[in-house]
């Protein structure tokens, strides 16, 4: 790789003499890996010699960068593992990631709107940018429709293949209960009828190649044809819900045109109207309510949650679903006696779990609430019991959970050739019980309770993660389950 060397020049003052040190900086460059997505990829490391944009188009005529489908803006200097949220409408078979300036207005998006505004950069004549696969499964958890049917949005293979659903054996893809196939590119709200016997309230999609005779799904009776898809290790599948249930991802508190602090909900799905309530957090448990946001039955995406109930916003919030079952659209729940209750899964547990946020100023502590706060908590709180039973980790303590909103495999050994036993969803976050030493590949892993493990750069971490014990297992590979 091309260096671009920059000479800094100390002054000895005492001695009268200059000396001239000689720093190697990395050229303007970009590296990102094929990989497997729902709706955004992760570029491994970029170079930049000022601010820039991270920017992933699709794959025109001849190989040729086509429309943008995405753009993340970056600082100078080294970034990795920068994510970039595509318009899938645009997507194609292979995308290109490419490096451009930020020169105009800087953190605006100029590129196209002002002439030579965020051009690409070049290094060596040469555009920065790079070709990669992106195996893509854009579907959101979903109530399984009368007709026995569930959907993606949207599918995106480099060959053709298959969408298989796999019902869930203990949070791990189980046996298939139906298909579809998909062309080579991108593919449409591809639907899948699955059985009913055997389902489960957690599905798995999974992608396939069709190795075998073209267009006969012969996974499991032919060997060797029509395998699942796998990049770098990691199988194109992902756990989604079929029962209520909410997904929010750590994050950076926002604020609306006034000011007001805000918090952004992924999807919630919900089983008729109802209302995403976000609590406080009080020593592990639910707090005071901070604010609500109306759901409407199914699936509900992107949401924004106002913050502003004279509550002190904490470092931990807790996501909670209720239903909405007195007047419709007001939320009643403490000031009015039985309405608009926690909504609670099938083993009785209400829908809630802990989120890590950032920007928060302090470790506010809640303050006295408005009276229909302060009865709406203790009900609250009351109901969602211990946060290792709503799927959440302890306040203070190490919590880890999954990167991306495709979520983490969790695996029987500290090994990537070890077996796939679960996932880290992107709405869950756990509590670990050591990490070990950095392995022959460079990687660390996480223990997790029942001797399984997840790979440490895959997950965020909050909480006291510095004070983890040292782990060590014996990795066992065993063949990864591709289905």
């Amino acid at each position: 790789m091309s260096k671009k060397l920059l000479l800094v020049v100390l002054a000895l003052v005492l001695t009268g003499v200059f000396a001239v040190t000689v720093v190697a900086q990395d050229a303007p460059s970009i590296t990102v890996s094929d990989q497997v997505s729902s709706g955004s990829v992760v570029i491994d490391r970029v170079v930049s010699d000022g601010p820039g944009w991270v920017v992933v188009r699709g794959a025109g005529g001849r190989g040729t960068p086509g429309p943008v489908m995405g753009q993340t803006s970056i600082p100078a200097g080294v970034s990795e593992n920068v994510v970039v949220n595509l318009n899938l409408d645009l997507a194609t078979r292979q995308l290109f990631a490419a490096l451009h300036t930020d020169d105009t207005n800087e953190g605006t998006w100029d590129f196209g709107l002002e002439a030579g505004a965020d051009a690409p950069v070049e290094a060596d004549g040469e555009p920065v940018q790079q070709l990669f696969t992106a195996y893509i499964v854009d579907m959101a958890d979903q109530p399984v429709a009368e007709d026995n049917t569930v959907f993606a949005d949207t599918v995106v293979m480099n060959e053709a293949g298959w969408l298989v659903i796999h019902s869930d054996n203990n949070g791990q893809p189980g046996p298939v209960l139906g298909f579809a196939p998909v062309r080579a590119g991108r593919n449409a709200d591809v639907t899948v009828e699955i059985d009913s016997e055997g389902r489960t309230d957690v599905l798995w999609p999974m992608l396939h190649v069709d190795t075998g005779a073209a267009g006969e799904y012969e996974f499991g009776t032919v060997e060797g044809a029509d395998t699942p898809v796998s990049v770098n290790g990691e199988v194109a599948t992902f756990p989604i819900w079929t029962v209520p249930h909410v997904r929010m991802s750590e994050q950076t508190v926002g604020a609306d045109d006034a000011g007001t602090p805000t918090v952004f909900v992924e999807s919630v799905l919900s089983s008729g109207p109802g209302f995403i309530v976000i609590h406080s957090d009080n020593n592990g448990q639910p707090g005071p309510v901070l604010g609500f946001a109306p759901v409407t039955d199914g699936t509900n995406t992107d949401i924004t949650v106002t913050l502003d109930q004279g509550v002190a916003l904490t470092p931990v919030v807790w996501p909670m679903l209720h239903e909405d079952t007195g007047a419709e659209g007001e939320y009643e729940f403490g000031t009015v006696e039985g309405a608009d209750g926690p909504v609670r899964d099938a083993e009785g547990n209400v829908i809630t779990f802990a989120v890590n946020l950032s920007g928060v100023e302090g470790a506010a502590v809640p303050q006295t609430t408005p009276e229909t706060g302060a009865e709406a908590t203790a009900e609250a709180t009351a109901a969602a019991g211990d946060s290792s039973a709503a799927g959440g980790a302890a306040t203070g303590a190490c919590a880890i959970a999954a990167r991306s909103e495709q979520g983490a495999n969790i695996r029987s050994a500290p090994s990537m050739d070890s077996e796939v036993v679960g996932a880290l969803s992107g709405s869950q976050s756990r509590s670990p019980l050591g990490i070990t030493t950095q392995d022959a590949n460079g990687f660390r892993w996480y223990q997790l309770s029942g001797n399984t493990w997840v790979r440490a750069d895959v997950v965020t971490t909050s909480g006291a993660c510095d004070r983890l014990p040292t782990a060590s297992a014996e990795a066992t590979p065993e063949a990864t389950a591709g289905a």
